[in-house]
């Protein structure tokens, strides 16, 4: 899973999404800020896998028919887990990055 993740993380382009929004911020950037950015924050790493994980998540079903290689299928071997449980785990996830942190934490709570 790491494995994958490391290769499937690098291809997103949120790392240049986040680097352009700044562009146009004037003088409220500064050269530090875009040098913090491209350091791979773990804030920027953590919305790479989120970003990932609901990608493959979404097109999960259709891509496995053509023998596509997804997280799911990844994790599903790595720990052992049936299909469903990875499935209902990246929905939490997915459910978390929608709503913010208070939902993470009652999400967790819950099970």
């Amino acid at each position: 899973m790491e494995e994958y993740m490391s290769v499937a993380t690098a291809c997103l382009g949120n790392t240049l999404l986040s680097i352009t929004s700044l562009v146009g911020m004037g003088d409220i950037v500064t050269k530090e800020t875009f040098e913090w950015l491209l350091n791979d924050p773990r804030i920027l790493r953590a919305s790479n896998i989120i970003f990932r994980l609901m990608d493959d998540l979404s097109g999960y079903e259709f891509e496995k028919e053509r023998a596509c290689c997804f997280s799911i299928e990844c994790y599903m071997k790595q720990y052992g887990v049936p299909e469903q449980e990875v499935l209902d785990i990246f929905n939490r996830l997915k459910i978390c990055a929608n709503a913010g942190p208070p939902a993470c934490s009652e999400s967790n709570k819950s099970g």
